[in-house]
């Protein structure tokens, strides 16, 4: 072989390495654990939105500063949604003549007339800020530590636990038209086709298509201390595609394949739509019936219908098991209390190592 032509190989070979670093850093996957878990999807690297997306978030920038608050700043003819959370943390929006201020941490992030923010969407914890706005055109936008990336759909702008953030770790989740993506830190996640739940009926699950008012996306995503997680159904864009051409008027919730995402570890597939909670100190989740803590398999049960997490180490659920009429039991870590004809408003009481529950 010529010198010229083995020049040229390694030409090719040296791009296709420097391509796949590229792609590599731009379109980030989780890795798989769990039962029988399949390769999370990629980006579909065609779709500009979201190729554009992926550079926005993975861009460098210099986070903003913290500035000593001043003992006034103004005056203004009013405030609106004004919130001091402590001396190192605040924000408030003041309003003054119409036109309204975002202010973080003695940094003013941005200035228009219809911001429109509300204390739900935004989390400032440490030196990691995140809201989501809208600006004066209409359009809505995420700022992620200075970052301003968007503009997202608007019509489900408002979708619970869209911000989230810890000392460590900070993030959010948004829907652009029928997919759902997940962000954390400069990683994104996705996209996937999203379901409905009915907000007055968890059981209900709709197409994304028919998603209204009183409905809300399947965007589980939660950030505590180091950890954090998410869910999603795999295989929604089928269940959507089933529901159009059959014309289901209550589609079976057993359509999709449902994982979980946590700290980067994937876990499933599950029939139906998983529990999901997250702490500072554990992760855990339920997942047709079987309890799983800090990425391990703890037990099988009947049906759990609440799972509930106390941070002194004690990871507490409450299930139902078809065998014994539908009796309640209470379950303490790796032990079960019961049966009970009804558990409602469980709490619990620790002191010096000791604990204890009551319900109603």
């Amino acid at each position: 072989m010529k010198r010229k032509q083995v020049a040229i190989i390694i030409s090719v070979i040296a791009f296709v390495l420097v391509l796949v670093g590229v792609v590599g850093f731009v379109f980030y996957t989780v890795s798989d654990k769990g039962r029988n878990s399949a390769p999370l999807p990629s980006f579909v690297t065609e779709e500009k939105w979201w190729v554009v997306l992926a550079a926005e978030i993975a861009r460098d920038s210099e986070k903003p500063s913290k500035k000593e608050p001043a003992d006034k700043m103004g005056p203004y003819e009013k405030i609106e949604y004004g919130m001091g959370i402590d001396k190192e943390n605040f924000w408030y929006q003041p309003s003054s003549f119409g036109e309204e201020f975002l202010n973080v941490n003695g940094n003013e992030y941005e200035t228009g007339t219809h911001l429109r923010l509300v204390d739900r969407d935004i989390a400032v914890e440490g030196d990691n800020v995140v809201f989501s706005y809208y600006t004066d055109s209409g359009n809505y936008y995420i700022n992620l530590n200075g970052k301003k990336i968007g503009p997202f759909d608007s019509e489900h702008a408002l979708s619970k636990e869209i911000v989230d953030a810890s000392e460590q770790h900070v993030g959010f989740s948004f829907i652009h038209k029928d997919r759902v993506g997940f962000v954390v830190d400069e990683k994104l996640y996705g996209p996937f086709h999203g379901v409905c739940i009915n907000t007055t009926s968890s059981t209900e699950i709709k197409p994304e298509y028919n998603c209204t008012g009183m409905d809300y996306y399947t965007t589980a995503f939660q950030i505590e201390g180091n950890n954090w997680g998410f869910y999603y159904p795999e295989n929604a864009e089928e269940f959507n595609r089933r529901v159009r051409e059959e014309k289901l008027d209550t589609p079976s919730t057993s359509i999709q394949d449902w994982y979980v995402v946590l700290n980067g570890e994937k876990y499933g597939p599950f029939a139906s739509r998983p529990e999901l909670f997250v702490t500072e100190e554990k992760t855990a989740f339920v997942g047709d019936g079987s309890l799983w803590v800090d990425g391990e398999k703890k037990s099988d049960f009947g049906s759990s219908y609440d799972l509930g997490l106390v941070k002194d180490g004690l990871v507490t659920s409450i299930y139902e098991d078809s065998e014994t009429n539908k009796k309640k039991y209470v379950r303490i870590n790796d032990k079960s209390y019961g049966p009970f004809d009804a558990v409602e408003s469980l709490s619990f009481t620790i002191k010096d190592g000791k604990w204890g529950f009551s319900f109603l």
